[in-house]
């Protein structure tokens, strides 16, 4: 958006223009790896560490069982099955497994005993589009 005469206010817009939610943060600062707050359960705020992942991303190999069930908002919890990451929902039942850019330092930051959430954002036919970050940290 060079040229619209400086302003950064489209940094503090979501993927789909809206205002951005409390605790989350720009693309700029999810490819630095940076948090700017989280919130209850634990964060790192205003600093950069490797484990504070904020990614949006769809669901791989969904179960259409499963997903057809999720409504926007609801957590899956993210669980570490040896290098895979699946996402289950509160009553243990496999959504699908999550693979992003930033997966080795996801799991590396499992093994850690940082936990992760991944929160539906959308579910369209067989897709579903999950938003991941931290729930807690060590």
């Amino acid at each position: 958006m060079s040229g619209s005469g400086g302003s950064d206010d489209w940094k503090l817009r979501g993927t789909n223009g809206a205002p951005a939610r409390p605790g989350s943060q720009s693309k700029d600062k999810q490819e630095e790896g940076t948090s700017e707050g989280m919130g209850a359960g634990g964060g790192v705020a205003g600093g950069s560490h490797k484990c504070a992942i904020f990614e949006e991303t769809a669901l791989n190999s969904p179960d259409s069982s499963v997903i057809s069930t999720l409504r926007p908002g609801e957590l899956l919890n993210l669980e570490k099955r040896g290098r895979t990451i699946i996402a289950l929902t509160s009553t243990g039942q496999q959504a699908g497994s999550i693979t992003f850019r930033r997966l080795a330092d996801l799991i590396d930051c499992i093994g850690q005993h940082w936990t992760y959430v991944a929160e539906v954002k959308r579910v369209t036919g067989g897709m579903c589009q999950v938003y991941i970050r931290p729930d807690q940290h060590p």
